[in-house]
C-alpha cells in the first residue's frame, strides 16, 4: 500500500489487467481526481481552511513541491487559482483532465507494474491502454482492502479509508469483489462513510480523507444527477 499513491492505487483497480483498459465513466475520473487532491494534503502541501460556512483549499507555502509531476502540476494549478475554491471544486476541475489518467499510469509503467501500448478501435482511432505486468502491487492492494472490508478492525491509514472510500462511491469495489459479498458488508462500508476520527492534531490526517471523501461523493451526486435530469 506505501508505495502506491490513492490515484495509482484507483487506476490499478480501474484497469482490466489484460486489455489494459478502464471503464470511460467520468465517475472513474472523479475518484482519481480526488486522489490527486489527497495525496497533497496528506503530504503538507495544502491544507483545508474553513470561513464560516464555507470550506477551501489554501496552498502550504515555504515547502519543497512534490516530485511526481502531477501532484506538482496540480499543487501549481491551486496555487495561481484567481479565488480560494472548494474540495468538490477541484475535483471537477483535475477530474476534466484529458491526460489525468495517462499520467497516473505513466509512473507505474517506469516502475514496471504496467506497460503501454498503442492498439486501435473501430478500426480508426488510436489509443493507449496499460496492460498490467507485475500483478505483485495490486495482489497486496486487493489483499489489505479484503481485510479492511470484510473485518470489523478499525482502519488506521487514511489512504486506505479514503481509497475505500473513493471506490466504493464510484463502483470500483464491484469491479474487483463479488457483488453479493460487498452487499453482505453494506454496513461496514457505511460506517467507513460517515467515521470521525475527531479533530485533534494527530487526526488531522483521517479529517482530510473524510473531507475528501465528501467531495468526490458529493460530485459523483452530482454529475449523476445531471445525467438522469
Amino acid at each position: 500500500m506505501a508505495e502506491l499513491t490513492l490515484p495509482e492505487s484507483l487506476l490499478l483497480l480501474a484497469l482490466d489487467d489484460e486489455k489494459g483498459t478502464a471503464p470511460s465513466t467520468f465517475f472513474l475520473d472523479l475518484a482519481l481526481a480526488g486522489g490527486v487532491i489527497t495525496e497533497l494534503l496528506l503530504g503538507g502541501w495544502v491544507a483545508i481552511e474553513q470561513e464560516k460556512r464555507r470550506v477551501h483549499l489554501v496552498v502550504h507555502d515555504g515547502s519543497a513541491p512534490p516530485t511526481a509531476p502531477l501532484l506538482r502540476d496540480s499543487l501549481e494549478s491551486i496555487r495561481i487559482a484567481k479565488r480560494p475554491r472548494s474540495p468538490k471544486d477541484w475535483v471537477m476541475t483535475l477530474a476534466r483532465g484529458s491526460k489525468l489518467r495517462t499520467q497516473i499510469a505513466e509512473p507505474l509503467c517506469q516502475r514496471g507494474i504496467l506497460r503501454a501500448e498503442r492498439t486501435s478501435f473501430l478500426l480508426v482511432f488510436k489509443r493507449t491502454v496499460f496492460p498490467e505486468v507485475d500483478p505483485g502491487p495490486e495482489r497486496q492492494l486487493i489483499e489489505a482492502l479484503e481485510h479492511a472490508i470484510f473485518t470489523d478492525e478499525p482502519i488506521d491509514d487514511p489512504r486506505q479509508l479514503a481509497l475505500i472510500t473513493f471506490a466504493d462511491a464510484t463502483n470500483l469495489l464491484a469491479l474487483n469483489f463479488d457483488r453479493k459479498r460487498l452487499r453482505s458488508r453494506k454496513a461496514r462500508l457505511k460506517a467507513l462513510s460517515v467515521e470521525d476520527h475527531g479533530g485533534s492534531d494527530a487526526n488531522e490526517a483521517f479529517r482530510a480523507a473524510i473531507v475528501m471523501r465528501t467531495a468526490v461523493k458529493d460530485a459523483v451526486d452530482d454529475v449523476a444527477n445531471s445525467t438522469t435530469g
